[in-house]
Order: C-alpha cells, then structure tokens, then sequence
C-alpha cells in the first residue's frame, strides 16, 4: 500500500462527481492524469523525507494547487472548474481528519532497539487501517451472492483473444496503466462508474476492477459473470 494508492481512489472519485455535475462541465482527463502524476512525484520525492505529519498534507495539497495553477496557464487544456480542485483539496483534508482521528493519544514507548517510524511510515499505516476498512465496508454492503473468494464481484474477461487496458478514470480519454488484462483473466469488480458510452450500438458503463494487485476502469462490455 502506498500514498499514491489511496489518492488514485481520491482522484478518481473526485472525477467521477466531477462528470455527474450537470451544472459544471466535465474537466479535461489530463486534468486527473496529472493530478495523478503530482502525487506520485511526491511520494517518490518529499513524503519520506517530511519532518511532521501535517507537512504531509500541505505537501499533497501543495501540488494539487499546482496543477490547478498549470491549468491554468495552459492554453492547449480547457481550464478545470474550480470545484474539481476544491473538491480534491477538501478530500485531503478529510483523509487527514480522519487518520488524525484514529491517532493514539499516548504512543507507547519503544524500546530503545527499536527504530520510531518516521511521520512518513507513521501516515502509511494510518491510511493502509483506512483501506482495509473502506474495503470490509464495501463488502458487506455487497450481496453475498455477488462475492468472490477475495471479496467484490468475480467476472472473467472476454476480449475475444485481445488484452484489455486499465484506465486511470473511468473515461476513454484516460491515460492508462502499464499493465494489460489477458483474455479470460479473472478479477474483481469493486464497483461501476455513473456515466456510460455507446460502443457499436451498445451502451456500457465503466467497472473499476482489481487485478493482480492492480486497480482501474474497463468497460463492463467485456466482462462475463459466470
């Protein structure tokens, strides 16, 4: 689990509002995508090297701002609404509350063997006992009839011998990760965006799955369920 893991939800759940405002026009996916990018420089860059735990937030929401400065200026990318980015700094602050929250009042003490974790390390597990219950959240909430082994829907993928690519957003337009789906691959299915698209005659929505610890958007026309 990693910081870039637990904003890539962020990311895509502030996209998803974003797309079903009626009153605000859907931002430009390169919008997301670098919003995605600024998180993972962070991480590999500043988070372990932050001195407070509060510094970690300001740091994530220091590049959320520059994306929004960057778009800005760009005049090849339709500026963003400024709710997507209040959006996404509101999220930041809400993870903080959260994690803040569940934070020991006293710590116990160490022995003097043992290394104290650095604000960095300290976040990460914070964030991974918020996953982990989001997760057995969803679970529950799911019909049992509908759970697979590891927990979500179990469907197998049909691509008619292709592979499929696992998109950032749930978007034709989003970048994509670098893993592929190989056909007949089994996955989860966590849960389906709000929005559709007609591809040859046929409308389909976009489902976020999991697969070999990877997770991300395909459409749900290529999905079998039995």
């Amino acid at each position: 689990m990693s910081i870039l893991n637990v904003f890539a939800k962020v990311i895509t759940e502030v996209a998803k509002r974003n797309m079903a405002k009626k009153d605000v026009k859907t931002a430009d996916p390169v919008v997301f995508e670098e919003m995605n990018k600024e998180i993972e420089s962070y991480e590999r860059e500043e988070a372990p090297k932050a001195t407070s735990r509060s510094d970690m937030y300001k740091g994530m929401a220091e590049r959320m701002r520059k994306v929004q400065k960057a778009n800005e200026a760009n005049p090849n990318v339709e500026t963003a609404h400024t709710s997507v980015f209040d959006d996404m700094l509101e999220q930041i602050r809400d993870i903080e509350k959260k994690v803040e929250s569940q934070w020991e009042t006293a710590q116990p003490e160490l022995p003097a063997t043992h290394a104290a974790k650095s604000p960095y390390e300290e976040v990460l597990e914070k964030l991974t006992r918020l996953e982990h219950k989001v997760e057995s959240q969803h679970q529950r909430d799911m019909p049992q009839s509908q759970m697979g082994q590891a927990g979500g829907m179990a469907a197998w993928t049909n691509s008619q011998g292709g592979s499929l690519s696992i998109r950032k957003n749930p978007d034709m337009g989003s970048s994509t990760f670098e893993m592929r789906i190989p056909d007949s691959s089994q996955l989860r299915v966590l849960e389906y965006s709000q929005n559709t698209i007609n591809i040859d005659g046929k409308t389909s929505r976009f489902a976020y799955v999991e697969y070999d610890g990877q997770r991300g958007w395909i459409l749900e026309s290529y999905l079998n369920f039995n």
